[in-house]
């Protein structure tokens, strides 16, 4: 139906540099910049924010889409060149929980 509104969900994707990626961080850097650009938008995804950390992971990225499918792809083209390996979470909206019912898997 047109006008409908499609859902999109948040997604953490935390990348660690490789040992090939350290070797030309600034290469890693400019690649992560051309996939936002080139699949950002044009695939759905919004990004909500991009950090470079300090800790365990190197860089995170926030996003939102509407399927698992489209960010697969989005996480496939980040590290293809393997500058970066990643963890991809799924951001659950805090207020869905509230109404949850909890669930005691002792007797289910």
């Amino acid at each position: 139906m047109s006008g409908d509104v499609i859902a999109k969900h948040k997604y953490v994707l935390l990348l660690k540099q490789t040992s090939h990626g350290a070797l030309d961080f600034k290469g890693a850097l400019d690649h992560v910049d051309g996939v936002r650009a080139e699949l950002g938008q044009p695939y759905g995804i919004t990004e909500i924010c991009h950090v470079v950390t300090f800790g365990r992971y190197d860089m995170v990225i926030v996003v939102e889409a509407t399927s698992n499918e489209l960010v697969t792809a989005y996480v496939a083209e980040l590290t293809k060149l393997g500058h970066f390996v990643t963890e991809t979470l799924v951001g659950i909206d805090p207020s869905f929980l509230a109404g949850a019912e909890v669930v005691d898997h002792k007797t289910h």
